[in-house]
């Protein structure tokens, strides 16, 4: 049972540690070069997810929530704060998403992690409201 919970604790860590990274990426990288950061998030949320990120954004919001629903909150946190970042650093439109529409799928997901959380999170709260400037 110990090495079970060693492994799960593990695991959560590792997703937190790539969602953070993908995080300052995002954060650093040049507008110019978003093509390639979405390529390389593409690379990883396949890998780690089964999910890309064009997937994420064309999939129906009940599709999506059950696509996400075995992420832990602060993941699908960490998702919708990457999203953002994306966008703010989409305002040219550079790449050919709808800000928008990226907008509302992390307000969804957000909404989501309301609901099933039982911790008042201001970052959420904070996040969801620069999230819905952009819609």
């Amino acid at each position: 049972m110990e090495q079970s919970k060693d492994y799960i604790e593990r695991e959560i860590q590792k997703l937190t540690s790539l969602f953070m990274m993908l995080l300052k990426n995002v954060r650093e990288m040049k507008a110019k070069n978003l093509n390639t950061g979405i390529q390389e998030i593409d690379k990883v949320f396949v890998a780690e997810f089964n999910l890309s990120f064009r997937e994420m954004y064309l999939l129906e919001n009940v599709d999506l929530i059950t696509r996400i629903d075995h992420l832990r909150g602060f993941h699908i946190e960490k998702f919708a704060e990457l999203i953002y970042q994306i966008i703010k650093k989409n305002d040219n439109e550079i790449i050919k998403f709808d800000n928008k529409k990226l907008a509302n799928k992390a307000i969804l997901m957000l909404d989501h992690v309301n609901k099933d959380s039982k911790v008042f999170s201001f970052q959420r709260i904070e996040l969801k409201g620069k999230l819905q400037t952009l819609t």
